[in-house]
Order: structure tokens, then sequence, then C-alpha cells
């Protein structure tokens, strides 16, 4: 089983950078210019390279490292991201990057690069952990750097072809060259760029001056801070104290520690997370490679006590494919 208390932290965070900063009083309404954030995850994101994790923790910290060809607002529609417009049946999909996008590096970005990425995850021999997730199986895209477009197709229909592949975190050139600087590093399109990684502690990004793109129609504003700080902290208690102590700016919860943070009247956001998983290795030869197996293996386990356990009684047993647990994200000082 793996618990991700966090999983959509990212999005909310990342959102949040615009209005929020360090310093201040709990729960106050200023922004700050430059300064320090300070993110607490609860599990290390290990490998950062974006095209072989499937872990939470890690995608919360690429969040703030790459972009992707769309984004979606607070209502769930496609906005705007890397690229600028875009159409789509279900085997076909077709992107026109922005022309004033850039990687960290200052070098432009280019359709032949961004074609590149979605090849490279959609080759099943690179085993890329994003296959079959944001590229579909057998897609393969190409590319005119003139026309700054991106096409990508599908041997079988897949729907919302344009909202799949759309959501792969872009990588650039030099990454794409040699995967070890991405490890403990990057090289994308992101706000921030890596300054320094700890494993199991800490990582401190820096904010590009020259970043000037965002989701939709997001433009450069107030309350952006100069450096992120990214604090691995597993146990919830002691994140809460961090929060209130004035230690961190944000953090995310589902544990029983929500009822003293939301009593401090903190700025809040509360999100449906899917807080726990059941994870099998599928491997041929391997026992759970049998489907009736991993039925029984499931079957065998009392979910409704489990629910309780993970969530400590705040969460609810999934009813669908998709799960929906209680989880709130607090941000101090925003």
């Amino acid at each position: 089983m793996k618990t991700i208390p966090t999983i959509v932290t990212a999005g909310v965070l990342a959102t949040s950078l615009v209005a929020c900063g360090g310093g201040g009083a709990a729960g106050g309404q200023n922004l700050v210019e430059g300064g320090t954030f300070t993110f607490l995850i609860s599990a290390d994101p290990g490998n950062l390279d974006p095209h072989f994790t499937s872990l939470s923790a890690t995608y919360q910290v690429d969040k703030f490292l790459y972009d992707s060809l769309v984004d979606t607002d607070p209502d769930g529609k496609l906005v705007a991201g890397l690229a600028e417009k875009w159409s789509a049946t279900t085997t076909e999909a077709t992107f026109t990057l922005r022309p004033d996008v850039t990687c960290a590096d200052g070098t432009p970005l280019t359709a032949t690069q961004v074609a590149a990425n979605i090849n490279f995850v959609g080759d099943p021999k690179n085993a890329s952990s994003r296959l079959g997730i944001f590229v579909p199986p057998g897609a393969t895209a190409t590319a005119d750097d003139q026309k700054r477009t991106v096409t990508v197709t599908t041997p079988t229909p897949a729907s919302f072809l344009d909202r799949i592949v759309g959501g792969l975190h872009i990588v650039c050139g030099k990454g794409m060259a040699d995967r070890s600087l991405l490890k403990q590093g990057s090289d994308g399109t992101g706000m921030f760029t890596v300054k320094e990684a700890v494993a199991g502690d800490h990582y401190t990004l820096v904010r590009r001056r020259d970043y000037t793109w965002g989701p939709g129609d997001w433009k450069p504003g107030k309350g952006l801070p100069d450096t992120v700080v990214i604090k691995v902290v597993s146990n919830e208690t002691t994140a809460a104290n961090l929060l209130l102590s004035g230690g961190a700016n944000a953090a995310g919860f589902v544990g029983p520690d929500q009822q003293r943070l939301r009593a401090q009247k903190l700025f809040q956001k509360d999100v449906l997370a899917m807080v726990g998983e059941l994870w099998f290795n599928e491997k041929a030869g391997l026992p759970t490679a049998d489907e009736e197996l991993r039925r029984a293996l499931v079957q065998a386990v009392d979910l409704d006590e489990l629910t309780k356990v993970i969530t400590s009684g705040t969460g609810s047993r999934a009813r669908r494919r998709i799960s929906g647990a209680s989880c709130a994200a607090f941000c101090r000082a925003c």
C-alpha cells in the first residue's frame, strides 16, 4: 500500500505562490516581494526526472521546475501552458507553442524538443513511468519548428488526447541529452530551478527572473518569492508545529492535526485527494501477475477499517474508480 497524503497540494501551492510569501502574521494577507517560501512535503521525492516517477512528492517538486503544454483553471477547463492554442480529435492533437518560452539556460524551447519528449516517453524501450498515463501506447509526435507546432497521433482512439498529452512535463534539450542532470537537478521551462538537493531533508529552488509566461493569461505580479525551500517532514504533527511556529509557510494534511490548524484561521484549501493505493508488481513470473490473486488480496483487506486508519477518520471509502478523501492544504502568511 502506498500513502499519498498530499497528492493535490502541488497544484494548490504552485498557484498560491503568486499570493504567498515568508514573514507576517498567521493568516495575514500581506504580499511579499522576494524572500523565501517554505513548503513541507511528507516524503522524499527521490529522482526528480519527471519522466521516471509516479511519486506524488516528486510531482509536487517538479511542478515548480517544469511546465506542460496545457494547464487547467480552477473549473477544470483547459488553458494555455507552453502551447498558446491546440486542437484535437481522439487520434490526433496539434499544439502551437508560445513564441516567448525559454529553457532555464536561456535557449528557446522548440517544437522539436517537445516532440522528442513525447517520443521518448512513448518508446517502451525507455521504460518511462509516464507511458500510458500522459502518452498513450503507440503515440508518436512530429514537429514543425517554423510553425512552432507539435502534432501527436495515436493508432487507437484516446479520449481527451489534448488533455492527456498536454499534461506531460516537458524537459529541455540538455536534460534530454543527459538525463543524469535531472536526478537531483532540472532542465525545464518552469519558474524555478534547483539550487540545492539534500535527499531526505530539503530541496532549495531559485526563481528565474526571465519567466514571463504561465497558465492561461497569467502575468508576473507581486508576491513571488525569490527562493522556495521544500522540506521533507514525514510526521504531520511536526509539520503542523512548524506551520504554526512560523517555520514553514504551507503544507498539506490528512490527519487529525487539521482540526487545530483550522482553529488558527490560517488560509486553507480543502481538496479531495486519493490518499491510499494498493500497488502490485505485475511482472511476468511473479505471483501478483495473476489478476485473480490481486483481486483476492484486495478482498482480504478490511477496506473500511483501513480507510479510518490512514485518514485518521477524516476520509471515506472509494466508491468509484477515483477515490475521495478529506485533505486540506494550509498556507501561513498569505
